[in-house]
């Protein structure tokens, strides 16, 4: 898949197109009839309090909408979660797009997140990007995070993460249930990068040692590490004018070619181009099946649309998918662990 130039996670759309030698994932064309949506809503449900599984709260569905995922979501044994920044959000981590609270609404993204000022002066994004890595880091998993991490660790379904969220809150919910070395963690895909990875802008190495992220940060400026080459250490994140990783981008498109069930989480549906790749599961008939509070530009595609958080759609989903999980042997993930 051709990675096409980025603009970074929720940031805002642009012309740039993923593709497959294989296939065409450009958007349906506009006569094309998408299956009907069936939205419900499961904010009139009562919650229940955790279960011994160690999530949060969780949503009881109601019937009629557990009759819609059971049948989607029978004999699936290979599921992909394509998650934005919503699924963060409960976490207190802030959202890209919103009018008053979104963190776009409140910097020049040209300033704090593109290679071009990188290049004239990155002390402004290095200050920036370690004031995100602090928020991220003293964020605690929530609830659809952990879910995942359920999932994973039982062994019945292998699981896929496709995230455009730059935070490790997937890494540190999954592993509270499924730790790296177990058999069955899952394919965990950075598609925009992350904040917790850092390289040379130089040379593209790695430093020798990794930055440490301040407890505080209030400076407005700070001066990046230098690189043994003497290049400057920048964050593993993709910024506007940048391509994302084509070796991830194909990982990701393999696993949403090979799903039984693609469930959206938390995202506009906007940046191009990862926003194409449920695309690539939709125009081969795999179920989509989307968790958001409100509509999003997936949901005129999506089989069924649940009306609610993500701390407490994930866990009712989980839940059916573990209910219904067959106790066999899962097939491996299609794709190994990446990151940029």
């Amino acid at each position: 898949m051709a990675s096409g130039t980025n603009n970074p996670p929720e940031h805002s759309s642009s012309t740039a197109t993923a593709h497959s030698s294989s296939e065409n994932v450009a958007t349906p064309p506009a006569d094309s009839t998408p299956r009907a949506a069936q939205p419900f809503l499961a904010a009139a449900a009562t919650p229940t309090t955790a279960s011994e599984g160690g999530t949060a709260e969780q949503i009881i569905l109601p019937p009629a909408s557990c009759a819609q995922l059971e049948e989607i979501l029978a004999g699936c044994r290979r599921v992909v979660f394509f998650t934005g920044a919503g699924i963060s959000q409960e976490s207190g981590i802030p959202v890209y797009r919103n009018d008053d609270t979104g963190l776009w609404e409140n910097v020049n993204p040209e300033e704090l997140a593109s290679i071009a000022s990188w290049r004239n002066d990155p002390a402004p994004m290095w200050a920036w990007s370690m004031l995100r890595a602090r928020t991220a880091a003293n964020a605690t998993p929530n609830a659809a995070h952990q879910a995942i991490g359920r999932l994973a660790a039982d062994g019945n379904v292998a699981v896929t993460v496709v995230t455009q969220n730059i935070d490790d809150l997937h890494e540190r919910g999954i592993t509270m249930f499924c730790p790296p070395e177990h058999a069955t963690y899952p394919a965990l895909l950075h598609v925009h990068g992350s904040l917790f990875h850092f390289r040379c802008t130089d040379c593209g190495q790695p430093p020798a040692v990794a930055p440490v992220i301040p407890p505080q940060v209030t400076a407005r400026r700070l001066a990046p590490p230098v690189c043994d080459c003497g290049g400057v250490i920048r964050p593993g994140v993709v910024w506007f004018g940048e391509p994302l990783d084509e070796e991830i981008m194909e990982q990701a498109a393999t696993a949403m070619r090979l799903a039984d069930v693609v469930i959206i989480v938390g995202t506009s549906g906007v940046v191009m181009p990862a926003c194409q790749l449920p695309l690539i599961a939709h125009n081969r008939g795999i179920p989509l099946v989307e968790i958001s509070p409100q509509p999003t530009a997936f949901t005129p595609l999506v089989d069924v649309h649940v009306a609610t958080t993500a701390g407490r759609g994930i866990p009712a989903v989980v839940d059916l998918l573990l209910a219904d999980a067959p106790h066999a042997t899962p097939p491996p993930p299609v794709t190994g662990t990446a990151d940029r």
